[in-house]
This record gives C-alpha cells, structure tokens and sequence, in this order.
C-alpha cells in the first residue's frame, strides 16, 4: 500500500519532469524564432513597426469589466420569491419572463 509521503514524492518527480521537458519545448521553439529573425534580418523592432505596435489580446480593461460582472453574479444569487402558484406552489421573482401561469393575470 502507497502512504501519502511516496505519492508526494512521485508528484514532485513528475512536476519537475514536466517543467523539464516545458523547459525543453519552449527553448527550441525559442531558438527557431531566432533563427527564422537571423534568416530573415529581422529584429523586434520590425516586428513592432509592423504590427504598430499592438498586441493581441483582449484589452485588459474587458477583463477587468469580466470580473466585475462575475463577482456581482455570484454575490447576487437567486432572488426571493415574490409570487406564489396556489394550485402548484410555483414561484416567480418578479424578474426576467413570467410564468404561463401569472402571465395573462392583470392585477398581480
């Protein structure tokens, strides 16, 4: 039977032959920019200029506006029922689409 201790070692061992072969991975792709930039006589400069100097990417005020959005829903939750189905005990909230059962009732 494995004790915690030796499954935590294997961990270990895995993780850094992962961050190894990682490691390994990017510096050869590394290495080929370079090469194809050396090829070419290109240096980051012209890789600036002619993309104008953007980057890819969502603009980082779109993730901020993300994580707002996402703290207030889960803050929020589900809402209190404010309407209550005699006949079935369903409820409504009083937000978003109403029911078939409440929504031809005029005075509610």
């Amino acid at each position: 039977m494995t004790t915690l201790e030796s499954l935590q070692a294997k961990i270990q061992r895995l993780q850094a032959q992962a961050d190894a072969l990682l490691a390994k991975k990017s510096s050869a792709v590394i290495e080929k920019i370079k090469n194809l930039m050396a090829e070419h006589g290109l240096t980051t400069a012209d890789i600036d200029a002619h993309t104008g100097g953007k980057k890819r990417g969502p603009k980082p005020s779109a993730k901020a506006a993300k994580n707002a959005v996402q703290a207030i829903s889960k803050t929020k939750g589900k809402l209190p029922p404010k309407y209550i189905n005699p006949k079935t005990g369903e409820t409504w909230s009083g937000h978003a689409r109403p029911p078939a059962w409440i929504a031809k009732v005029r005075d509610r």
